[in-house]
């Protein structure tokens, strides 16, 4: 029984650290594609190299998790990464999806936040 609780502790420990990396990546991404607007005009220049290449890595992330972690549109909260762990609530199959926070609302909310940050409308096809 021990080794159980040990195990689901662990693998909450584990969902939590994917949901913290997966809104940090998103948020710093956010705040190096809308920091531009901000700055005067010799910054914008020579961030603009730095903006490219932070909205073109989240663009390849972005794709990466649409054709390759999504399901038919959908996520559970949690991936290994090799992707043969899947979880939500609990362990999910290859064909489960979680419609409540923070799987697939949740990812949608960040494909939003990332169209609102660079314009680019993949991300409301995402």
């Amino acid at each position: 029984m021990l080794s159980s609780s040990v195990s689901s502790a662990f693998i909450r420990g584990q969902i939590l650290l994917a949901r913290l990396r997966m809104c940090r990546a998103v948020l710093i991404a956010i705040l190096f594609t809308s920091h531009a607007a901000a700055v005067p005009v010799r910054a914008q220049e020579s961030d603009a190299k730095l903006r490219e290449q932070a909205t073109a890595t989240m663009r390849m992330a972005a794709e990466y998790y649409r054709n390759k972690v999504a399901l038919r549109g959908g996520y559970v909260y949690y991936y290994s990464p090799d992707l043969k762990l899947r979880h939500g609530e609990g362990p999910a199959t290859a064909t489960q999806i979680w419609v409540q926070p923070p799987g697939t609302p949740t990812v949608g909310m960040a494909y939003l936040a990332a169209y609102k940050a660079t314009g680019d409308k993949f991300y409301l096809d995402a």
